[in-house]
């Protein structure tokens, strides 16, 4: 039974659990990635849905059902204290999207909700006002955050601009979005209208500053500067995805749902999540299989993406994968977010290390 103390300067990779095995295709570790370490997280964070590194050895977790968690990765077992409660007297909140600066903390669900506050005093959170339809993903520069989704304007008309991943500088006390990037099918931006809640669109920042944004419903990869400015473009075909995401009125009534919803997602290739990779990123492609799903890594570097298999497997059909580094290490939370019949499965986190 592996020991639920993390290690992390282990020369080789554990030999992993029965309900978390290793990839057959990446057994001996992906080029450039080793499994350091797996691990079974308590089960009261069932419903955890994103992970950040908080520290060297800390990791902040979001969940539905007990609000944003810290893990003190020091003990055994690891030590967790509550951080931002799931529920206020505004109504209730979902963390179920994560970002983390020294500074702020930012949390989001996919349905009409994202809220920040400061690192100190963080009960506090300001609840977006901004008519927000659909959250795709969230992340922290310092002070400014990042949102790729979708809003109403005043008159309730969808995504009047097309526009589908802003900016918000958090200290200066401005409450405006600044768009950043426009959905490919212009105003009404129509393929997140029809897949928004799908939870296949990723955005992170860079070393640099500059942040990566990666749609999920429509084709491309989008590298811009710290000023916003586009630096760069890639074709999402090197992936492997299917970015057409085009539905009729009926499919969309029923992709409401969360078994629809589910089925459609493990019919095709995914982007589970966007993490740095030094300078550079690199793309979690989630792959269905007969037994189970699997996990590429696609990383960006320059002129080259190679791509390479991820060391573990899961046997749950529906999992996804979340994930953040620091420096080379990468901490990487496999959710459920079906909630199928029965006891939960336990949370589970793979703790990997990029060798270069």
């Amino acid at each position: 039974m592996l020991s639920r103390l993390l290690v992390f300067l282990l020369a080789a990779p554990l030999a992993p659990p029965a309900s978390f095995a290793s990839s057959p295709d990446a057994a001996a570790g992906a080029p450039g990635v080793q499994l350091v370490a797996l691990v079974e997280l308590p089960s009261s964070l069932a419903g955890a849905r994103d992970v950040r590194w908080d520290g060297e050895r800390a990791l902040l977790i979001a969940t539905a059902e007990e609000g944003i968690q810290r893990l003190d990765l020091r003990h055994d077992p690891p030590r967790m204290l509550p951080l931002v409660r799931p529920s206020s007297e505004g109504g209730p909140w979902l963390p179920t999207r994560l970002a983390a600066s020294s500074r702020w903390l930012a949390f989001a669900s996919p349905v009409r909700q994202a809220a920040w506050s400061a690192r100190e005093g963080a009960a506090e959170f300001e609840v977006s006002g901004h008519g927000l339809e659909f959250v795709e993903d969230v992340d922290l520069d310092d002070d400014r955050l990042l949102l790729l989704g979708t809003r109403r304007d005043e008159d309730r008309r969808y995504a009047p601009d097309g526009a589908i991943a802003w900016l918000l500088p958090l200290a200066n006390g401005t409450d405006e979005l600044q768009p950043v990037h426009f959905s490919s099918a212009g105003p009404g931006a129509e393929p997140m209208d029809h897949c928004g809640a799908f939870q296949i669109g990723a955005v992170r920042f860079l070393a640099d500053g500059g942040f990566v944004i990666v749609p999920g419903a429509e084709p491309g990869v989008f590298r811009y500067d710290r000023k916003g400015r586009l630096a760069r473009t890639w074709s999402t075909d090197p992936l492997g995805v299917d970015p057409s995401c085009r539905m009729s009125d009926e499919e969309r009534k029923r992709h409401r749902h969360d078994p629809a919803r589910f089925a459609w997602i493990n019919r095709r290739p995914v982007v589970d999540e966007v993490i740095p990779w030094g300078t550079d990123f690199a793309a979690i492609v989630r792959r269905p299989g007969a037994d189970g799903p699997r996990w590429q890594l696609a990383v960006f570097e320059g002129e080259r993406i190679s791509v390479s298999a991820l060391p573990l497997a899961v046997p749950e059909p529906n999992a996804r994968v979340k994930a953040d580094t620091r420096g080379d290490q990468i901490a990487l939370l496999v959710v459920d977010p079906s909630r199928p019949p029965g006891p939960p499965p336990k949370p589970r986190l793979a703790l990997l290390r990029i060798v270069r």
